[in-house]
C-alpha cells in the first residue's frame, strides 16, 4: 500500500463572505479577551475591522496588533480562534461560522 499524506482541505472564507451569507452584518462588533482585556472592533460593509484609529484586512493582522498593544509580539495569531461574535445570542469564535459557506 501506497504511503501517501493526507493534506487538510482549507477553508477559504473571508469575513466578506459571512457578511454575504448573513450569519454577520455590518456594524457588528467582534471581541478578544486576552490576558484579562476585552478588545472590540466593528466589521465594515466591505469586511474590514475598525480598531481603534486603523482598518485591517483580516482577523490575524487585528489579532496581532492587538497583543503588540499588550506587549506581545507573536510573529502569527489564528484570528479565527482569537475573535468571538454573538450571533443568535450565543457567543462562539468567528472561525465556527464559517462552516457551510462556501468562498466565491
Amino acid at each position: 500500500m501506497e504511503n501517501t499524506k493526507r493534506t487538510p482541505k482549507r477553508i477559504e472564507v473571508s469575513l466578506a463572505d459571512l457578511l454575504e451569507a448573513g450569519i454577520l452584518k455590518a456594524g457588528q462588533v467582534l471581541t478578544a479577551n486576552y490576558k484579562g482585556e476585552k478588545y472590540s472592533a466593528r466589521l465594515t460593509k466591505n469586511g474590514t475591522l475598525k480598531y481603534g484609529q486603523g482598518e485591517y484586512n483580516s482577523l490575524s493582522m487585528l489579532g496581532r496588533a492587538i497583543l503588540a498593544e499588550a506587549g506581545v509580539e507573536k510573529p502569527s495569531i489564528n484570528g479565527w480562534a482569537f475573535f468571538t461574535a454573538k450571533v443568535n445570542g450565543e457567543t462562539v469564535t468567528v472561525g465556527s461560522l464559517r462552516d457551510g459557506v462556501q468562498a466565491e
